[in-house]
């Protein structure tokens, strides 16, 4: 399943780098309180993400996934090497280096797991959230899918990506994932209450 990177990676990268972006969830504590929260309510048979950067939540699904095996994919090939680097020996995390569309056909894991997809591949021109989403639905049964940089409804002050009409992560742009087959439910800030784990339970084909 694993792509072939070429090409060289630097191994003294600066330590500011390492973590660019904040760490594990872009450094925002309350996402990985509900992603624990998640895992102990679902019990997931496999965790998928797409765009693995530097690896850091990577790392942390993999310490976090309640045994759960761990797969991740990147489409750079010096951020994949980097990765492959910074996380070898991690016996239940598999990285690719994949588009994360083809990462999703290709994925390793029976179409009936309860499986957990965390979706942070976009950037700037590349928008892949909507073909994600749409294989996701089409390809599994029992999932639940977190979308990094979403648009929170009714919440001006939580930053998402807008990046121009037809281009913003928000229910304007993907307002096919409002069906009867879904449910989209908006975790802030606090820990699950009883109601939102139940919620969870009962779709389980949740875009949270």
């Amino acid at each position: 399943m694993n792509g072939v990177a070429r090409g060289r990676c630097s191994v003294a990268e600066p330590p500011e780098l390492l973590d660019s972006f904040g760490a594990t969830f872009n450094g925002q504590c309350f996402r990985q309180l509900i992603y624990l929260d998640l895992t102990l309510a679902c019990n997931f048979d496999a965790i998928a993400e797409t765009g693995t950067f530097r690896g850091s939540t990577s790392l942390f699904f993999a310490q976090n996934s309640g045994g759960a095996h761990v797969y991740s994919c990147e489409s750079s090939g010096r951020n994949f090497e980097f990765a492959k680097r910074r996380l070898r020996g991690i016996q239940n995390l598999s990285l690719s280096k994949l588009d994360s569309r083809e990462f999703i056909q290709r994925l390793d894991v029976p179409r009936q797991a309860r499986t957990f997809f965390y979706l942070d591949a976009h950037w700037e021109e590349s928008l892949p959230p909507r073909e994600e989403l749409d294989l996701i639905i089409r390809e599994f049964k029992q999932f639940v899918v977190m979308i990094d940089d979403f648009e929170i409804p009714n919440d001006p002050g939580y930053g998402f990506d807008d990046y121009g009409p037809g281009k913003r992560l928000s229910l304007r742009d993907l307002s096919f994932i409002v069906t009867t087959e879904l449910h989209v439910t908006f975790l802030r800030g606090l820990r699950f209450k009883n109601r939102d784990i139940g919620e969870v339970q009962s779709f389980w084909r949740v875009v949270a």
